[in-house]
């Protein structure tokens, strides 16, 4: 009876071992969402007024085909990253630009493995959810001081036109002012 008894647990943690390592070996980059403040946007207004244009866009490529931007310090330790995405200019709601496309500025950025981790880390300011190639989205994006736009206020000013986007669904559960906003700016420009 003890000899099966341990037959039976080796077994089991063969397989919760087997478990484990496949999980971590499928999946190829680690996701880090590091704590970021942003200034809130209270209703559709305040986002229009905060941006310098607004439009339905596509990314055109997939996020990790984009080329992040980390910096540095002196210490080795990160000061700040990016990833500037092309987005294909469905249509614009606020400001005619002259381009079809795009760069907008993503909070969130690819580094390299580290010692800690051996995979490739993905880092994603606050609540933030990286856009999809080829998914619609709502942006309310501001100039920057290199003439790109960014997405205003993280995920403020980012909507998915067709609902399916995870991180925003889990920030409207979790964040009832995000909800309430989330429903006023779909409501306005959802049917376009």
């Amino acid at each position: 009876m003890y000899k099966k008894i341990i037959i039976f647990a080796t077994l089991i943690l063969f397989l919760v071992g087997g478990i484990v390592y496949s999980t971590n070996s499928t999946n190829p980059v680690q996701t880090v969402h590091l704590p970021a403040k942003y200034i809130g946007k209270s209703n559709v207004e305040d986002l229009e007024n905060s941006s310098d244009l607004i439009i339905i866009g596509t990314p055109t490529m997939n996020f990790f085909q984009n080329s992040p931007t980390v910096k540095y310090t002196s210490q080795g330790r990160i000061e700040n990253f990016h990833t500037a995405t092309e987005i294909k200019v469905l249509q614009f709601l606020k400001n005619n630009h002259t381009e079809t496309h795009i760069r907008v500025i993503e909070p969130a950025a690819l580094a390299k493995p580290t010692l800690s981790s051996k995979k490739p880390v993905l880092m994603i300011s606050g609540e933030y959810s990286v856009m999809a190639k080829g998914k619609k989205y709502l942006l309310f994006l501001k100039r920057t001081e290199s003439g790109e736009f960014s997405v205003i206020s993280g995920y403020h000013g980012k909507y998915g036109l067709d609902g399916s986007d995870p991180g925003e669904q889990q920030a409207a559960k979790e964040m009832a002012h995000f909800s309430k906003l989330r429903h006023e700016v779909l409501k306005k420009y959802g049917g376009l």
